[in-house]
């Protein structure tokens, strides 16, 4: 696990302001990422991974590479696809609403930027209880409408005091 206070920096950045979103390689993730951006509340950006030789054809093909990313720009319910590493925003993150506030922060802010592991940005919590690193939210729909959530196969859901269920953290021998 590398510990990350990243903010998406991308070289060799080519940008779609129609659609709102950049793609370009990412020294310090040495990978190709595409970033997008949400506009919410206040705008936020999602990262997802894509392959070096879609980031090369997307100057003579845009077209087939906005076909190919449709979910991921479209920021439907199905854009969490397995491309899907990260979020600037920690509603992306799988846990409730607010779980990054459950426990006391062991700093000003429980969120300490990102542990990158396998490809994946986790979200960094700092409480006073323990540091945990919780994954994106990854989910992609099977043919019988049901939602598959692969992240949390080497993750632990960990609950509240109350045993309600709070968010997924990957397993410390991960």
């Amino acid at each position: 696990m590398i510990l990350l206070h990243w903010h998406g920096a991308l070289q060799q950045k080519i940008v779609n302001a129609k659609k709102f979103f950049r793609i370009g390689f990412c020294e310090e993730l040495q990978a190709y990422i595409m970033e997008t951006n949400v506009a919410w509340i206040a705008n936020y950006d999602r990262y997802y991974a894509i392959s070096e030789e879609d980031f090369r054809n997307y100057e003579t093909a845009p077209e087939r590479f906005c076909e190919k990313y449709s979910r991921e720009i479209g920021q439907r319910q199905d854009c969490f696809t397995e491309n899907f590493i990260g979020s600037s925003a920690l509603r992306d993150y799988d846990g409730r609403i607010g779980f990054q506030n459950e426990y006391p922060a062991a700093r000003k802010n429980p969120f300490a930027g990102y542990g990158y592991a396998h490809g994946i940005l986790y979200a960094h919590i700092v409480w006073k209880n323990g540091e945990f690193f919780v994954p994106p939210i990854q989910k992609t729909q099977k043919q019988n409408d049901e939602w598959v959530y692969p992240l949390r196969e080497s993750c632990t859901l960990l609950r509240d005091s109350s045993g309600m269920p709070l968010c997924y953290c990957l397993n410390a021998s991960q």
